[in-house]
């Protein structure tokens, strides 16, 4: 805890004690450690580039005069407050809904994969999807690439795999790659 104070006191002979705290008073403040502990404090307040005088604001990237009150202030304005909210609200959201419609494109995709690795060229996947854009309740992105991704990578062994246990009992069976 290092705290430097400057204080210059003027002489105002209205004041019955002669001494006067208001505009004359020049104070020069310093980061606290102890703010780094402070639960309303902690998670927003770090040492600023610009000086010891000043806090830098992490949620706001802006900087604070090293202040008390100026602290608390700017932790009650609007600019604060709104970029703290959405984080709160990301946490409270329902997920739920939106895996179910993920589960449901993901299937869909999966079965087009399937319906062109069987059927049809991988030429002929763009406009299917397109044929399908409008019977679908949600909007199926399905082109050559991601296709011809899902059949290597997903479909493909599946297929070899199921091959080698049905040919792996029959005599004279022979399995060759096309890679």
């Amino acid at each position: 805890m290092h705290v430097t104070l400057e204080v210059k006191h003027w002489h105002t002979p209205s004041t019955g004690d002669g001494f006067s705290m208001g505009k004359n008073v020049t104070a020069r403040r310093m980061f606290w450690q102890q703010w780094l502990q402070d639960p309303n404090l902690k998670d927003w307040v770090a040492p600023s580039e610009k000086g010891e005088a000043f806090v830098r604001c992490k949620i706001c990237s802006c900087d604070i005069r090293a202040h008390c009150p100026d602290l608390t202030k700017h932790a009650e304005t609007m600019k604060h407050h709104t970029r703290i909210a959405p984080k709160d609200e990301h946490q409270l959201r329902d997920v739920a809904p939106v895996l179910a419609v993920e589960e449901e494109q993901k299937k869909m995709c999966f079965e087009n994969c399937l319906f062109t690795a069987c059927l049809t060229s991988i030429r002929c996947v763009d406009e299917l999807s397109d044929l399908l854009k409008g019977e679908l309740k949600y909007n199926l992105v399905m082109h050559r690439t991601k296709c011809t991704a899902l059949i290597r990578g997903v479909l493909g062994p599946c297929f070899s795999e199921y091959l080698r246990k049905d040919i792996s009992m029959k005599p004279y069976s022979l399995l060759t790659t096309g890679r």
